[in-house]
C-alpha cells in the first residue's frame, strides 16, 4: 500500500525532475515507511510505500519494463486467485509483492482483468509506445487517485496537494457552493470534482484513459446494469451462501502479521465484523483491539431508541467474545471547532462530519501505538450488510395491493419489533401519498450565497437529492441505489484513505465488499424482511455469532452526541472567533455573510443552538478559510 505521484509528458519532451520533488513535498506530512522513484526523460514517478503486510517489504514500485511505466497503491484481497490465474503456482510467490502481481495482471490481460481484482488499490499504467495512460480506481472507492491534464502534461497523485504544488490551481467555486448548498451531512456533489479547478478524482470502479487526443472515462463495474434476481430452493441455502461470503469478506482483509484493531460500537455492523475477526484472532492466540467513541463525563447521556454512550454494550460484547481489548476514546478538550484544522489538513478539503473524523483519527493513532497497523470498520454496513428495508417493503406491498402478504408482514413486525399495527398502517398510508416535497427554501438554513448557487445550478442538484429521498421511502427498487451508493463510497474513501496515509494504519471495511454488494443486489427482496425481522441478514443469518444484547436491540447509537457540550465548554471564545471569521470575509461571493452574522446575533446564547446550527457554522467558516489559504501545507506532528 502506497501513496503515488508523478507526471508524464505526452509529447515526449523531457520533464524536469524538480516536478517530482515538488509533488513529493506534501507527501512528507504523512506516515511513509519507504520512498522510491523513477526519473526518465518524459516520465517521473514516485511511490511512498507503507508496510501494512509482510509482502510490502519487498514492494518494488514504481516499475519500468521496456516501454511500460507502472505506479500503484495496492493491497490485494485475492492474491492466491490472481497468482493461479497468472499460472505462477509452481513458483515461490511468498516474496512477490501485490504491486508485482497487479502489474503482471494488467500487462497480460489488460482491461479484461479489472473485474477480477479485489482489494484497495489505484494504479497508473503508461504505455510509452502507444502514448496512452490508464488511471484506475478500485471497485468500491477504497483509495483516492487524482489527476490533472495541463497542455501535454499529465499530473497524477494519491494526494490533491501534490498536483497543486506542481501546477498552480485555482479554487473550484462550483465545489464550494455545492458543499455549502447541501444543508445536510453530505459533502460531495459528484464523484469527480475537487476543491480545485482542473483536478479530478478518478471515480469509483472507473478507468480514465488519457492520450494526446483527449480524455475518455469508463466505469468497468456496475452491478446495477445487469440485475438478475437469484432463485434459491430454501432459506437455508441463502444463509449458507451469505455466511461463507461474510466470513471470506472479513478474513481476506486481515492479511497482516501485526496486531489487528476495530472501531467497535454497540451496533450490528461493527459487531458483525468482530464476530468473524475475534474468533479468527483467538485461534492465533491474539487479541482484537477495539476503540469506541464515548461522550464526556459532563454529558447527560440518554438511553432510549438512540444511545449516546455505547460503552455498556461494547463491554458486554468484549465479554462475549473473550479476546477483545477495549479502549474508550473521550477526546477531552477537543471539539469540532478547535480540532477541525488538523483534520482538514489531513483530508485536503473541508468536510462535515467533523467530530466523527476526529475520533477516528485518534483511534488510528492509538492503534499504531499498540502495534496494530490494521483497523477494521463496518462503515458501509447499513447499505447492504444490515440493510433495513421493512418500511419500503410494506409500501411496495400496499401499492401492489398484496393485502394478505401486507397483513402478515405487519403482524410479524408487531411480534418481532413491537410496532403497533395501527402505527404501522398509518405510516404506510402516509408514505403512499408523499409527493416531491421540495422545500420552499431549497438551500435550507445554509449560508450559501443563494444567487450564486442558482447561477452555478446547485438548485438542480438539491432537487434531485430530495427526489431521491422520496424514492427511498416509496420505491423498494431504490434499495439498489443505496446498496451501490457511489457517493457514500467516495465520502468514506476520502476519509479512510487519508487517515491511513497519515497514521500508517490501514483502514478496511469488510461490509464494503464487491462480492457482498453483488450478493445483496441480486438477492430476492423478501430475504431482507422475512418474518418481520428487520436487518435480517445480520440478525437472522448471524444469530449464533452476534450476542443477544446487540441482536435484540432495535435502537441505534447517536454519533457525536456531545458535540454541543464540547462547544459550550469554550463558547465565549468560539462565538468571538465565529464573529471575527465572518466579518473578515465580508466580501465573500460564496457565503452570505450577512445571513450568517444575523444567525449568530439571533442565537448569541449556546442554549438556543441546535447541533445542526453548530455544525453548519463550523464547516462554513472552515470552508471560507480553506478557500483563502489553499496553498498552505502544514507538517503535522503525530
Amino acid at each position: 500500500m502506497s501513496a503515488i505521484w508523478g507526471a508524464i509528458q505526452l509529447n515526449g519532451e523531457k520533464i524536469s525532475p524538480l516536478i517530482l520533488e515538488k509533488m513529493e513535498e506534501p507527501v512528507r506530512k504523512y506516515s511513509i515507511d519507504r520512498y522510491e522513484k523513477i526519473v526518465d526523460e518524459a516520465v517521473v514517478m514516485g511511490c511512498g510505500i507503507q508496510y501494512f503486510n509482510k509482502e510490502a517489504l519487498f514492494e518494488k514500485l514504481p516499475i519500468k519494463d521496456k516501454n511500460i511505466y507502472f505506479d500503484a497503491d495496492v493491497v490485494l484481497d485475492n492474491r492466491m486467485e490472481l497468482i493461479k490465474k497468472l499460472q505462477l503456482t509452481n513458483q515461490d510467490t511468498s516474496l512477490m509483492s501485490d504491486g508485482e502481481i497487479l502489474f503482471r495482471m494488467i500487462s497480460k490481460y489488460g482491461d479484461e482483468c479489472l473485474n477480477d481484482l479485489l482489494g484497495a488499490y489505484s494504479f497508473v499504467y503508461y504505455d510509452r509506445k502507444e502514448n496512452k495512460v490508464r488511471l484506475v480506481s478500485d471497485s468500491v472507492g477504497n483509495r483516492t487517485l487524482y489527476y490533472k491534464v495541463e497542455g501535454d502534461i499529465l499530473y497524477y497523485s494519491s494526494l490533491i496537494e501534490s498536483i497543486n504544488f506542481a501546477s498552480e490551481c485555482k479554487m473550484n467555486d462550483k465545489w464550494f457552493v455545492d458543499f455549502l448548498a447541501m444543508d445536510f451531512t453530505r459533502s460531495y456533489a459528484d464523484q469527480e470534482q475537487t476543491p480545485y479547478e482542473g483536478i479530478y478524482r478518478v471515480a469509483t470502479a472507473s478507468e480514465v484513459v488519457i492520450t494526446k487526443a483527449g480524455v475518455k472515462k469508463n466505469r468497468y463495474w456496475n452491478p446495477l446494469e445487469k440485475i438478475k434476481t437469484r432463485k434459491y430452493k430454501n432459506d437455508e441455502d441463502v444463509e449458507k451462501e451469505f455466511r461463507e461470503l461474510w466470513k471470506t469478506a472479513v478474513r481476506c482483509v486481515m492479511r497482516t502479521e501485526d496486531e489487528v484493531s476495530i472501531l467497535l460500537s454497540g451496533g450490528l455492523d461493527s459487531t458483525a465484523v468482530a464476530s468473524e475477526a475475534s474468533p479468527f484472532l483467538k485461534e492465533k492466540g491474539k487479541e482484537l483491539y477495539s476503540f469506541t467513541s464515548v461522550p464526556l463525563d459532563e454529558h447527560e447521556a440518554e438511553r432510549g431508541k438512540r444511545i449516546d454512550d455505547e460503552s455498556e454494550e461494547v463491554l458486554k460484547s468484549a465479554e462475549y467474545y473473550g479476546n477483545i481489548n477495549v479502549d474508550f476514546i473521550k477526546l477531552e478538550g477537543v471539539n469540532s471547532w478547535n480540532g477541525y484544522d488538523k483534520q482538514m489538513d489531513i483530508l485536503e478539503m473541508p468536510y462535515k462530519a467533523s467530530l466523527n473524523a476526529l475520533w477516528m483519527q485518534e483511534a488510528c493513532l492509538k492503534a499504531r501505538k499498540k502495534g496494530a497497523r490494521l483497523l477494521l470498520t463496518g462503515g458501509y454496513g447499513n447499505n447492504c450488510l444490515s440493510y433495513s428495508g421493512t418500511r419500503r417493503y410494506c409500501n411496495y406491498l400496499f401499492r401492489k395491493f398484496h393485502w394478505l402478504k401486507l397483513y402478515k408482514t405487519i403482524s410479524d413486525i408487531n411480534k418481532t419489533m413491537g410496532v403497533p399495527r395501527k402505527v404501522a398502517v398509518k405510516g404506510i398510508i402516509r408514505d403512499a401519498f408523499i409527493k416531491d416535497k421540495i422545500p420552499t427554501e431549497l438551500y435550507g438554513d445554509s449560508y450559501v450565497n443563494r444567487d450564486y448557487a442558482d447561477e452555478l445550478k446547485s438548485d438542480i442538484l438539491i432537487k434531485e437529492i430530495y427526489k431521491s429521498s422520496r424514492d427511498f421511502i416509496q420505491n423498494y427498487k431504490a434499495r439498489y441505489d443505496l446498496m451501490v451508493d457511489w457517493m457514500a463510497m467516495r465520502q468514506i474513501g476520502e476519509l479512510t484513505m487519508k487517515l491511513s496515509l497519515y497514521s500508517g494504519v490501514l483502514i478496511r471495511d469488510p461490509s464494503n465488499d464487491k462480492r457482498l454488494i453483488e450478493f445483496c443486489v441480486n438477492l430476492p427482496y423478501e430475504q431482507f424482511d422475512k418474518d418481520g425481522i428487520d436487518r435480517r441478514l445480520v440478525k437472522w443469518y448471524l444469530r449464533d455469532q452476534i450476542p443477544e444484547h446487540v441482536n435484540r436491540y432495535v435502537g441505534r447509537g447517536r454519533q457525536s452526541a456531545d458535540m454541543k457540550l464540547r462547544i459550550e465548554l469554550d463558547w465565549d471564545n468560539i462565538y468571538r472567533e465565529w464573529i471575527e471569521g465572518y466579518s473578515s470575509n465580508s466580501d465573500s461571493h460564496i457565503v452570505d455573510i450577512n445571513k450568517a452574522l444575523d444567525s449568530l446575533e439571533e442565537k448569541d446564547c449556546i442554549e438556543t443552538f441546535e447541533v445542526a446550527d453548530i455544525n453548519r457554522h463550523v464547516y462554513t467558516l472552515k470552508a471560507l478559510e480553506f478557500y483563502n489559504n489553499h496553498k498552505v501545507v502544514t507538517i503535522i506532528d503525530r
